[in-house]
């Protein structure tokens, strides 16, 4: 009990000396309104969490001012699709970890969409396979590591953008309609379910 005492006359002599307290880390909503049970419950009490949501809505919000509004409903659309993809953290046997790896992955893609990762330089692929003979890959060095594909002719979904994982030795790229993963310069390519090969240039 004197320890707890002690403790709160140390803290009040610090406000009156004008210290400063440190102030935790807040998601981006209202934890007073959330589910018990839910995910965003425990992101309102684990700070690591609360910080990684407050940087993913300021990226996000970020990209929704500097985006038309027709163009920012296929971003919507795939915040909407991460959103169910990080609520399926209960089914895990580290919920946690898997949020926390959530929040990283989207991190890295709206920090590439929002402008705030240098660009590097494009590695062209010619392919074989498929519809299409040309692939042009950006490979961001974020963590995780990000890659953009765009196809060439376009057709009528031209681009991807996915996170990626170490898979011995070379990065694996995979999201919903993409896998690739290059290993010396020759591409396995997976393209809205049509296995490819693809050669760097």
């Amino acid at each position: 009990m004197k320890m707890k005492r002690l403790t709160m006359v140390s803290l009040a002599a610090g406000v009156l000396a004008g210290q400063a307290l440190p102030v935790l880390a807040q998601p981006s909503f209202d934890c007073a309104a959330v589910r018990a049970g839910s995910p965003e419950e425990m992101i309102c009490g684990d700070e690591g969490l609360a910080a990684l949501d407050s940087e993913m809505d300021r990226l996000y919000r970020k990209i929704e001012a500097q985006t038309s509004a027709e163009d920012f409903k296929t971003i919507h659309a795939m915040q909407q699709g991460w959103l169910s993809g990080r609520n399926e953290g209960w089914k895990q046997a580290d919920p946690r970890q898997w949020v926390e790896d959530s929040y990283r992955e989207r991190i890295a893609v709206l920090s590439v969409q929002a402008g705030e990762v240098t660009v590097p330089d494009p590695v062209e692929y010619t392919c074989s396979g498929g519809a299409f003979d040309g692939l042009t890959a950006v490979f961001y060095d974020t963590d995780p590591p990000v890659g953009v594909f765009t196809r060439t002719p376009p057709g009528d979904w031209p681009q991807y953008i996915a996170t990626g994982w170490d898979d011995d030795g070379a990065v694996h790229y995979n999201i919903g309609g993409l896998d690739f993963i290059d290993r010396d310069g020759k591409a396995d390519l997976n393209w809205a379910g049509t296995p490819m090969q693809c050669q760097r240039m």
